[in-house]
């Protein structure tokens, strides 16, 4: 019995060993690079016009509010390029080759024609835009109005 004690002992001390001779060579983690963090996005700041605390945005008494309605005879296959700023807006469809833009109390606007069709020459593509020059920032071309259609 003294013998297989010696055994097992010496067997334990072989296999410490061996645990110890690999842990050694188990490698350092690798250092994590740092990672570098974005750029603060650059910020366009518009000047404010006189009477006006954010621009672009309708504040409920340009133009006095103006009632209008416009229309315009187009090509029956018409691109319609359109930004609303503030107001209720409602799009219907017809069967007719016109395009009648209505605002009730807001911003007065224009209908520019950007392109025209070569084979019937009239407008297929259509900017609706707000005609208040005056005004400075993104939203300055933007229909606004309690209710635009």
């Amino acid at each position: 019995m003294p013998r297989n004690f010696v055994n097992l002992f010496c067997l334990l001390v072989v296999l410490c060993l061996g645990a110890v001779a690999i842990g050694a060579q188990v490698p350092a983690p690798l250092p994590v690079p740092e990672k570098k963090l974005p750029k603060d996005p650059k910020i366009k700041i518009y000047p404010l016009p006189p009477g006006h605390d954010t621009p672009g945005v309708f504040e409920g008494d340009d133009d006095d509010g103006v009632t209008s309605e416009k229309s315009m005879a187009v090509d029956s296959s018409v691109a319609i390029k359109l930004c609303v700023a503030h107001g209720d807006l409602k799009i219907n469809g017809w069967r007719r080759n016109e395009v009648r833009v209505f605002v009730k109390d807001g911003r007065g606007f224009k209908m520019k024609a950007l392109e025209k069709s070569q084979a019937t020459g009239k407008v297929n593509w259509l900017l609706v835009g707000s005609t208040a020059v005056e005004r400075a920032g993104p939203l300055s071309q933007c229909l606004a109005g309690e209710s635009i259609e």
